[in-house]
């Protein structure tokens, strides 16, 4: 199984309603449990429709990497695979056929990741697949927060390899969680889809609203 996690900081709190409001919308069909970590002060969350198992108070914000760190060690299920999407993320298209194909690589064989949005795209096509490639662990951005489903393991090992390294932020986690990736050996595959299985308009750009996507959240959500 895979949750629709969300990760929020303080300083987003405000996206975290049209994150689960923009996924009702326009994923009301979606089957996967929800979950919400947060530090500091709850969001609205009468306005998120997240199961009190599912919610992570983590408390005091001690950096985005170790947040991640502790929401992953904190999950009922600390085996199930999460959909990571940031807040400010908010949902407004997906491909049901595409993203049920994302999960196919784990049921198969060891994955670290699979990404269902393509910036990047992958660096290839596998046979008899075009709609997925694999993505080099060579590439700039192979470790990305665009949306992806991550297996739990390989998303701690990863962020807990970057803490020792000195980062922090979630900055640090692309830049360099792809430096170090390679370095760590993890010995399997991060694939990416080829077409957007979920595509999702950024709320926020260098932490100010983008007010056209601020304007259609208002009609929309």
């Amino acid at each position: 199984m895979t949750t629709f996690s969300v990760i929020a900081s303080e300083n987003y709190r405000d996206a975290v309603p049209l994150c689960f409001k923009a996924l009702e919308k326009f994923w009301p069909d979606c089957k996967m449990r929800r979950e919400l970590a947060y530090t500091g002060e709850a969001p609205a969350l009468k306005e998120c429709k997240v199961p009190l198992n599912g919610i992570f108070p983590l408390g005091e914000d001690q950096g985005w990497i170790q947040n991640l760190i502790n929401f992953l060690a904190a999950r009922k299920n600390p085996h199930e695979r999460l959909l990571l999407i940031l807040e400010d993320y908010l949902v407004c298209d997906v491909d049901r056929e595409l993203m049920r194909l994302a999960e196919v690589p784990f049921l198969f064989s060891e994955t670290m990741a699979v990404r269902v949005k393509p910036t990047p795209g992958p660096d290839g096509v596998l046979h008899g697949l075009p709609e997925m490639g694999p993505i080099f662990f060579t590439s700039p951005y192979c470790v990305s927060l665009q949306t992806t489903i991550w297996d739990p393991k390989h998303l701690t090992r990863l962020a807990e390899g970057i803490l020792k390294v000195g980062g922090k932020s979630a900055w640090d986690f692309e830049l360099m969680g792809s430096k170090i990736l390679a370095g760590l050996n993890p010995n399997v595959p991060i694939y990416g889809l080829t077409k957007t299985g979920l595509a999702c308009k950024n709320l926020y750009r260098r932490s100010k609203p983008v007010p056209e996507v601020l304007r259609w959240a208002e009609e929309n959500l």
